[in-house]
């Protein structure tokens, strides 16, 4: 199967690893339309793993990765979108498209909404919505986030202050 042997090549087990001969699986997983295949190959662009670094590349591959479905991928085309990697810059995007990766369930696009609203990046700063994503993400055992609602309860931020949840939630974050 094209899907076990990809990861074989990018994790080296059982065979060497060979960038080069794990692009060569990517794009073939993408030409017969199986799952995953474009958004590892947004990665290995992104880094330029195996071939040479093109953020273009990149955020195209994660685009078509995303359309069908992939919400590690959509949470990549709102990173490239945050800091403007290979796309213009544009907040506007990266909110559209870490919420749609959040609602797919992807801890990590939570917790990015969560530090957008936090900072006021892109959006209004808004305490009472970044505790609400970073709270739904530390449900999902994401450690930032659990982190962040510590500091949240801490400082009574979006929440009321209460410093034994602060506590739990700073322990959770280091576990």
């Amino acid at each position: 199967d094209r899907c076990i042997l990809d990861l074989f090549y990018e994790n080296g087990r059982w065979v060497y690893t060979y960038d080069e001969s794990a692009v060569k699986v990517f794009r073939s997983v993408v030409n017969y339309s199986m799952y995953r295949g474009d958004g590892k190959l947004g990665v290995r662009y992104g880094n330029g793993s195996g071939v040479e670094n093109n953020y273009e590349e990149a955020c195209e591959w994660f685009k078509s990765s995303a359309d069908n479905g992939n919400a590690e991928a959509k949470c990549n085309v709102d990173v490239m979108y945050e800091y403007g990697k290979g796309v213009k810059q544009n907040y506007d995007k990266a909110i559209k498209w870490f919420k749609d990766s959040a609602d797919s369930g992807n801890a990590e696009a939570k917790f990015n909404v969560g530090i957008m609203y936090f900072n006021g990046n892109g959006v209004e700063q808004n305490d009472d919505e970044a505790f609400k994503w970073f709270e739904d993400s530390a449900d999902s055992g994401h450690a930032e986030a659990q982190f962040y609602v510590g500091v949240m309860y801490e400082e009574g931020r979006g929440i009321k202050q209460n410093y034994n949840d602060a506590i739990v939630y700073y322990r959770a974050s280091f576990n």
